[in-house]
This record gives C-alpha cells, sequence and structure tokens, in this order.
C-alpha cells in the first residue's frame, strides 16, 4: 500500500464513504495503534499523528504489504495478527474451544450520535447536521467540525464578561451514540453511550462547572485561577490539571473516576480523596455509605477500553458484559435460566457487529445468546 493511498482511505473514511472491509482496515489498524501510544481521545484527531503511524506501518515487510493491500477483504485479520493480536476473547480459567456456529440476527454498533439542546430549548440532532455553524450563544459561536466534533469559541472582539449572562448548552448521546465536544476553553469531553452533559456556553465568574450522567473521558485544560469541576450525583471531582474517566452510570453499583494523568481531588458530603495517576476512586451508588474507596491500581486499560474503540473484560460477569452491550448497540437484554456467575476476560472491538461479539462470548460454552430485532436473550 501506498503512502498516499492510506491517506486516501483515511479521508474515505471521514466522509462515511468506506466499505465494511475498509471500516474494519482501518478501525483495525486504529486499535492496534491506540493500545501502543494511548494518546487523544479521537481517531479524527489523530490524522496528524499518521506520519509516525506509517513509519509502524511501514516495517511490514514488501511481501506483507502485497498480501495485505490488494485482498482488502482479509486486511483487517492480517494486520491484527501483524500487530496484537486485538480480538481474543477467554474464560478465566483460560479455556478456548471452538465458537460455537449459532445463527443469530445482527446489529451494527454504535457511532457518533448525539443532541444538542440549546439554551432556548432547541434541538439540534448533530448526526445530520450540516458541518459549519451551528448557533450563536451569547459571545459564543457553535460549530459542528468536518471530523465529527461540536467546539465552542469566542470571538476575541466579544470576550465574555462577569455581566453577560450565562448561558447552558447540554449534549446527550442516545443508546449506541458517542460524542465529542470541545469547550469554550478547550478542555475536550468525550461523551460515552447513553450519557448526557451539562455546561455553560462560556466560562464566566469563580469556576467551570459542569454536570455529568452517564460516562465520559475529560481532557481538562488546566487553569489554577478558574477551577474545572464536574458534579455528578453526590460527588465533584475537581481538576488539577488532568485526564480522568468518569463512570456514572445510574444502572450501575458505583461511580468510578479512574486518573489517567495529572490530579483530581474528589469530594462527597464530608469525604475527600486526591487521586494520583493510576488510582481509581469508587463511590457506592446503592448505599447510604457516601465514603470514597481508592483503588490503588487500578486497571486503567479496562476503564479506558471505551473510548480507545474497544470492550475491555477483566474477570466481568454477564450482567456487567450485557449492561455495555446493551448501551452501544443500543438492545434490550432478557435473561432466561440459571447465568453463570463466573468471570470473563477479553478485548474486542467496538466497532465489530453484536453477533461477533456474542459468538466470543459463546467461546467459552458458558453462555448462548439469541437475538431477534432490537432484543437479546442471554441463554444458560
Amino acid at each position: 500500500m501506498q503512502k498516499n493511498e492510506f491517506y486516501q482511505l483515511l479521508d474515505k473514511y471521514k466522509a462515511g464513504e468506506c466499505t465494511p472491509e475498509e471500516i474494519a482496515f482501518i478501525e483495525s489498524w486504529y486499535l492496534s495503534y491506540e493500545e501502543s501510544h494511548n494518546r487523544g481521545i479521537s481517531l479524527h484527531d489523530r490524522k496528524e499523528d499518521l506520519d509516525k503511524v506509517w513509519r509502524n506501518l511501514d516495517k511490514v515487510s514488501r511481501k506483507d504489504q502485497i498480501l495485505i493491500w490488494p485482498r482488502i477483504t482479509a486486511a483487517a485479520s492480517i494486520l491484527l495478527f501483524l500487530s496484537i493480536g486485538v480480538y481474543y476473547l477467554y474464560h478465566s480459567e483460560k479455556k478456548q474451544p471452538q465458537i460455537t456456529q449459532t445463527k443469530m440476527n445482527d446489529v451494527a454498533p454504535g457511532g457518533n450520535k448525539a443532541i444538542l439542546t440549546l439554551s432556548n430549548g432547541r434541538q439540534i440532532p448533530l448526526t445530520n447536521a450540516q458541518n459549519g455553524k451551528l448557533a450563536n450563544q451569547g459571545s459564543t459561536i457553535i460549530s459542528k467540525t468536518a471530523t465529527g466534533k461540536v467546539v465552542y469559541t469566542t470571538a476575541t472582539s466579544n470576550i465574555a464578561t462577569a455581566q453577560e449572562q450565562v448561558l447552558y448548552n447540554t449534549m446527550t448521546t442516545p443508546k449506541g451514540g458517542q460524542y465529542l465536544v470541545v469547550l469554550p476553553d478547550g478542555s475536550k469531553v468525550l461523551l460515552n453511550a447513553a450519557s448526557s452533559l451539562r455546561y455553560p456556553t462560556s466560562f464566566i465568574g469563580k469556576e467551570r462547572k459542569v454536570e455529568l450522567s452517564g460516562e465520559a473521558y475529560f481532557e481538562v485544560v488546566h487553569n489554577t485561577a478558574l477551577p474545572f469541576r464536574v458534579v455528578v450525583a453526590d460527588q465533584v471531582v475537581e481538576d488539577l490539571g488532568t485526564h480522568f474517566n468518569i463512570n456514572a452510570y445510574q444502572d450501575e453499583h458505583w461511580i468510578k473516576t479512574t486518573l489517567i494523568e495529572g490530579s483530581v481531588n474528589i469530594s462527597a458530603k464530608n469525604h475527600h480523596v486526591i487521586l494520583k495517576p493510576g488510582q481509581q476512586a469508587t463511590l457506592s451508588i446503592d448505599s447510604a455509605d457516601q465514603n470514597i474507596k481508592v483503588i490503588e491500581n487500578a486497571n486503567v486499560e479496562e476503564a479506558t477500553a471505551w473510548k480507545n474503540g474497544y470492550f475491555r473484560f477483566n474477570n466481568e460477569k454477564i450482567p456487567e458484559i450485557m449492561r455495555q452491550l446493551s448501551r452501544w448497540y443500543n438492545v434490550d437484554i432478557i435473561y432466561k435460566g440459571n447465568i453463570t456467575n463466573d468471570g470473563l476476560n477479553g478485548k474486542i472491538s467496538r466497532f465489530k457487529n453484536i453477533s461477533q461479539v456474542l459468538q466470543m462470548l459463546e467461546s467459552t460454552k458458558l453462555v448462548h445468546f439469541k437475538v431477534v430485532g432490537k432484543e437479546v436473550t442471554v441463554i444458560e
């Protein structure tokens, strides 16, 4: 494959013009590159690193390059074999039986979908919105970029003042959606499926405060004079120069805040902790106990897998896994019989159809599935 052909393929991907095989190629490459570099939060933002990526791909032998490009229908599996073997799933006891050949209906994965609600109540479905300017909110211009994100910018000739009315917007992702928003201060927030973020269209006053429901990955632009605070349920996370992930779905048992770099101060009622990179703070949703517990050596890869484009299961029970699949594939889950309580481990792309994920889970011989429309039945 020539370098200019690879650039062209990325452009086709951004424009939504790739074939399924080309999509598999690009997204499989992205997973292998992301795991080894783990920088940024968007595939589209990574194009500036393409020269580095090309050097990695260029290490593949000439013979292997010839095999990969003409037979693009097999490109994903070849590339995975050459890189890190992204797709694997095994039982916690590492049994690896053959995949059950269960015929099932299929559901496509989620993608960039969200609704932006302006301060006046007007709703803008972002999936179908034209690129460019979407609206004005006070001194702030809201735009949708060609790379699929919403950006807030304040004109230098019309900087917000303390006297300006504070306007709030809300970004909401449905089941099967995710979206990236760049806030007025340049901070980036990637929302996972079935989540929402409420935020001011310009940061005025003594703090930058946003409200989260669901899950999001934050890359905060640090400003000591203007603290960045995330309010989620009864917990407040204050940035001290930070990249962090917050999982606060109502159907989970815990609010989990995982710190990637920098530090955060987490408060709940009269209790607070300061996290260091690699630590995770947990706060019970079900219990009256509002003490924050800290996991010293958290599984950061598992916590941030979704924003890097894959599912990562680390000794997870079937109900925990199915809640993730339900949100991303927008399906309803039904249980039939006594479901195994064994933990499962593994990793697979979030860009694959649900049938491939379920077949991987079936390979453990511990569980089976039936898919009818948007309903998945888990069978003992």
